[in-house]
């Protein structure tokens, strides 16, 4: 099943392969492990003119245990002598940020898939 599409400009970089099952969680853990040995899949956070903040939920679902995505990223800026990266973590919440004074989501539907993901969150 095809998933988002990367571009550059107007040129389109990769598609994003998803094996998706229905009964096993819906994570991003094997795309991670595709990131890392395909890093122009990546945004160039180290080029960035400005400060950068990564907001990770602790009870996000979409990921087998810690996120990865966040240290890898800094650890990416730090090398590159970025040093305006700041991580904040969050006891309860999920994958999805949602505004302020709104109910929190913890479930929808995807545009991958025909049911409702557990994204996590309380």
């Amino acid at each position: 099943m095809p998933g988002p599409t990367f571009y550059k400009g107007e040129e389109v970089i990769k598609e994003t392969k998803f094996t998706l099952n229905k009964d096993a969680p819906f994570t991003f853990d094997v795309e991670f492990e595709r990131a890392v040995t395909e890093p122009e899949r990546l945004v160039p956070v180290e080029k960035a003119k400005g400060p950068i903040i990564s907001i990770f939920g602790l009870d996000d679902r979409t990921f087998n245990g810690d996120n990865p995505w966040t240290q890898y990223v800094q650890q990416r800026a730090f090398e590159a002598g970025k040093m305006d990266f700041q991580i904040q973590m969050y006891e309860g919440l999920g994958h999805l940020i949602d505004g302020p004074n709104t109910p929190v989501c913890s479930k929808t539907m995807n545009p991958l898939v025909t049911w409702l993901v557990d994204y996590g969150g309380k």
